[in-house]
């Protein structure tokens, strides 16, 4: 009995598996990933619900906050797949920069005046508060991208020449023109119109560049799926309620040209949405964007 356990001098005890533990918890499998990336759709349902139940009378305009609620999460997603995944590809950082502008310049009008956000009581804190949160996990993608934090890109993910500055100058002519005037403030009205046609404009590179891939990665994907959404909801409000925009005029110009900002980005949009669903009914987990460059040709 005990010399089957006598330690012959060929024998070596076998370490711990402290290392193998550690290279497991650093590397999670694949249904790992995929059920964390999935929390994000629950959590986010209840905190719609609660916002809908505590924070909202339930009036149409609650709508406006509802479309923001669902642009924090497409950027949530983004930035698990910039910070978590610490891949970028496929994503445009011109795009996120005109977002990003669009955002501060929509908070410097709602955050002072009270004519372009819900009439209802998310419209007093919930709204700014919403729009704010995407700003800053907007901005931490872009710490990410830029600081050298992600694996870096490669040569089908250089974006296409984009006149920036002309861009941003006819955003601001644009918008200073066919501005509505519910703050009846020069500047923070024209502050919310050029925001508007700063997420038109943040649509096109972001199309053009996933235009040169063969497969966007999911996150990337369900991110622009979500976005979609949001603005269609935001389109949804300002469609129905385009004609009370400027009463004082005879021809409702301002009305018409946000009709036109939103019928715009749906346009961009709709080639990849009908891609992405025809994907999500064939359960593939890479969504093909076969976008068609011609129509974006400038």
């Amino acid at each position: 009995y005990l010399e089957l356990f006598t330690l012959e001098p060929s024998f070596t005890p076998r370490p711990p598996h402290r290392s193998a533990l550690r290279f497991v918890a650093m590397k999670p499998s694949q249904s790992d990933r995929r059920l964390g990336e999935l929390v994000c759709y629950p959590v986010f349902a209840v905190l719609l619900w609660a916002g809908y139940t505590f924070c909202s009378d339930g009036q149409f305009s609650g709508l406006l906050t509802a479309g923001a609620g669902v642009q924090l999460l497409a950027n949530v997603l983004l930035l698990a797949r910039v910070g978590c995944a610490r891949k970028a590809s496929g994503i445009s950082t011109r795009s996120l920069h005109l977002q990003v502008l669009g955002l501060a310049l929509r908070l410097s009008a709602t955050c002072r005046f009270r004519g372009y956000t819900p009439v209802d009581s998310s419209g007093q804190f919930l709204y700014q508060g919403i729009e704010g949160c995407s700003a800053v996990v907007l901005l931490g993608c872009l710490f990410c991208m830029h600081s050298g934090r992600v694996v870096p890109r490669g040569s089908a993910d250089l974006e296409p020449e984009w006149p920036a500055g002309k861009v941003l100058v006819v955003c601001a002519v644009v918008g200073f023109f066919l501005r509505p005037q519910l703050n009846n403030r020069v500047v923070a009205d024209t502050c919310w119109s050029v925001a508007l046609w700063c997420d038109t404009a943040a649509c096109l590179p972001q199309i053009l560049l996933i235009s040169k891939r063969s497969a966007v990665d999911g996150l990337t994907a369900h991110s622009m799926a979500t976005a979609f959404a949001a603005k269609c909801l935001a389109a949804f409000f300002w469609i129905a309620v385009y004609d009370e925009l400027d009463a004082r005029v005879s021809w409702n110009y301002p009305g018409y040209a946000i009709v036109i900002a939103f019928i715009t980005q749906m346009i961009v949009s709709v080639d990849f949405m009908i891609t992405y669903f025809r994907n999500i009914r064939q359960h593939t987990s890479s969504i093909t964007a076969e976008v068609p460059l011609q129509v974006f040709d400038f």
